[in-house]
């Protein structure tokens, strides 16, 4: 079943936004995991990113319309500071933004699209919120799953995949950037019913969408 969605969600995505943390201390690690699906959809179209607006920014075409990838670099807790300022310039409307990113409250593998909602706790969603006064625009949350302890939450989001994750993880990003894809060309109602869900039970049979 797909969630009910607002008017806003049927306006076309112009900015994907991968959140992460810049440096290569952090470049795989589970809090960066929106990062690596935007290097995915960079790299499957044949672009580099360039350094602007606080931000590594490109942009790609999907279906022959072109979409703005950024990955913020003002890390995570002041990921809306980044957005915005990219948002002001290319006059792109929340409603027509949509923000990759990990998620404790998800087990390993499970991808989940909606359109606006709360924070769920993350930082970098909080942000974005702030700066934007709404929180309606797209989200699509990679999950993570929790430590042990609660204490180690911290430590956890900052640690590299383990050795016995890395390919679930690559499935994941593979699969969330065919999500992506689908849901800039289909929207969002498409990609819900076809991608949420476990990414070794929705995506294995799923071809790209290119």
């Amino acid at each position: 079943m797909t969630e009910d969605l607002s008017e806003a969600s049927l306006l076309p995505v112009k900015l994907i936004v991968g959140l992460g943390n810049p440096g290569s201390q952090y470049s795989e690690t589970r809090h960066n995991i929106g990062f690596m699906v935007v290097d995915e959809l960079a790299s499957r179209a044949g672009v580099a990113f360039k350094r602007k607006f606080k931000s590594d920014i490109c942009k790609i075409s999907v279906m022959g319309r072109e979409v703005d990838l950024q990955k913020p670099l003002t890390y995570m807790n002041s990921s809306g500071d980044a957005v915005r300022s990219l948002c002001r310039r290319e006059k792109i409307k929340p409603a027509e933004v949509l923000v990759i990113y990990d998620d404790l409250d998800l087990k390993p593998g499970r991808i989940r699209i909606r359109f606006g909602g709360g924070s769920g706790g993350h930082n970098g969603i909080r942000s974005i919120s702030a700066r934007f006064g709404s929180p309606e625009y797209g989200r699509i949350r990679l999950g993570i799953g929790r430590p042990d302890s609660v204490a180690a939450v911290a430590d956890y989001v900052l640690t590299d995949f383990a050795e016995n994750e890395v390919e679930l993880v690559n499935q994941v990003i593979s699969c969330a950037a065919d999500a992506v894809l689908m849901l800039c060309d289909k929207g969002y109602g498409a990609a819900m019913n076809t991608f949420n869900g476990d990414v070794r039970e929705k995506c294995s049979e799923q071809p790209n969408q290119e």
